[in-house]
């Protein structure tokens, strides 16, 4: 099974979902004292919406957030401007990430297998099934 199989997010939803971290991180750097605050959802009206969502919606959220987070569809996606380090723990990506991850969400079996596909195809560790 590859990852394109079993993580089909639209195009359209992508798109959906990139505008919304988009709005989330603006409504942070409102919220936040200074730029090294840790995310706090809590603060963002449209992460409310988001938590108010159907389940579908949800895991196709988390698994869009873990693709960015491994770097779909893009080259060095992580790197702060102006610096060649990587940084990706305190992105509002990794925030909905962890923040999803850790609610109870409704899912199906083929929906652990999507989460599964996002964290774990194209990089080897989904191939130790056998052991």
């Amino acid at each position: 099974m590859t990852q394109n199989q079993t993580v089909q997010i639209s195009d359209s939803r992508r798109a959906e979902f990139n505008q919304l971290l988009d709005v989330l991180q603006k409504e942070w750097r409102q919220k936040c004292l200074n730029e090294y605050d840790t995310i706090n959802l809590k603060l963002c009206p449209s992460f409310a919406e988001v938590e108010k969502a159907a389940p579908e919606y949800r895991v196709d959220f988390l698994i869009h957030c873990i693709d960015l987070i491994r770097g779909w569809g893009r080259n060095k996606v992580f790197n702060n401007k102006g610096s060649d380090r990587i940084h990706n723990y305190g992105t509002t990506r990794a925030a909905v990430a962890m923040a999803l991850a850790r609610k109870t969400l409704p899912m199906t079996e083929q929906d652990v297998q999507r989460i599964f596909a996002a964290m774990l195809d194209d990089n080897g560790l989904s191939e130790r099934q056998g052991r």
